[in-house]
């Protein structure tokens, strides 16, 4: 399968420039890797915990330290969990913020931010990982103009959207894991009375996932057995799909990535497609939008950002 790649800009793109790859969307621990354009694999990754490292810039100054890379010159990209908007930015679940000023200030030359979701969804671009069709059937391909909705459920849930046109590829961020739940039965009545006794939003990423808040919830679900508990969750998955294809017009399909990810057993599967297929608005395309799961390495982020910036340096059509 080909990929499309953007030409490249004015100024990007020398084959003897280093990358500063930087992953923070993992719990408790930022990881680093050093590659040039030439040759984008991460051979040495440096790992560090977050809570040993009083600053972001302590994390850099350490990785300066071990690597023997000098950082002043290197055109660097940071994943983190969240959205990548604006200047200071804060790092979920440690006590850091990023200063997009500050890392261009200290790199000499300006710093990449994107959320770790989007980083996964290039990382599909540039090598397609173990794939398994949920409904549907085929590989997704971006060889000519699409739309596929990328969805990764771990600690919380996160989205993105490729889209490729003309030749194009982009990926755009989002953040739908966090957009309202609409429950649909006594149970799902139930389950939102639990995560927000006082009345509330309640959102797809708390219903799936849980996290803080939702405890109540757990005494709910307790009372049905795992493989029911299962095919909730598929079935509330599937609509949150079919929902986000609507919103962004991704009638190629869903790539579904994540630990969290229901089993799909037979009965979870049909349940999410149950769910998938329940709207009565743009059925027909719906019903035709095949659904993946996807088998990403534990570096996929990274890879994703070396996808990312290689698509910089190619010319069009190679």
């Amino acid at each position: 399968m080909s990929a499309p790649w953007m030409p490249r800009r004015e100024g990007e793109g020398h084959l003897d420039e280093r990358w500063l790859l930087i992953d923070i969307a993992h719990q408790g621990e930022v990881r680093l890797a050093c590659v040039t354009p030439a040759r984008p694999e991460i051979d040495k990754l440096y790992t560090f915990e977050t809570a040993s490292l009083p600053t972001f810039t302590d994390a850099l100054l350490r990785f300066e330290r071990e690597s023997g890379q000098t950082l002043h010159g290197m055109n660097a990209i940071v994943a983190i969990a969240g959205a990548a908007v604006g200047d200071a930015i804060p790092v979920v679940r440690t006590r850091w913020n990023i200063s997009r000023n500050g890392i261009t200030l200290m790199l000499g030359r300006p710093v990449t931010i994107l959320n770790d979701t989007a980083a996964k969804a290039w990382a599909t671009i540039r090598r397609m990982p173990a794939c398994q069709a949920v409904r549907g059937v085929g590989l997704p391909d971006f060889s000519g103009r699409s739309r596929h909705l990328f969805i990764s459920m771990a600690d919380g849930i996160g989205t993105a959207i490729i889209d490729v046109h003309d030749g194009h590829v982009t990926v755009l961020e989002a953040e739908a894991g966090h957009s309202d739940f609409a429950p649909q039965n006594d149970l799902e009545f139930a389950l939102c009375k639990a995560i927000a006794p006082l009345g509330g939003p309640v959102t797809y990423e708390q219903v799936l996932i849980g996290g803080e808040g939702t405890a109540g919830a757990a005494a709910v679900l307790a009372k049905l057995s795992p493989a029911q508990q299962a095919e909730l969750r598929g079935n509330i998955l599937g609509r949150l799909a079919s929902n986000l294809i609507l919103a962004s017009g991704a009638w190629s399909g869903v790539m579904l990535d994540g630990r969290s990810l229901p089993t799909f057993d037979p009965a979870t599967r049909r349940a999410f497609d149950a769910g998938f297929v329940a709207r009565k608005s743009f059925r027909r395309l719906i019903n035709a939008a095949p659904c993946w799961r996807i088998e990403q390495q534990r570096e996929a982020v990274l890879a994703g950002a070396a996808t990312l910036m290689l698509q910089r340096t190619r010319p069009q059509g190679t």
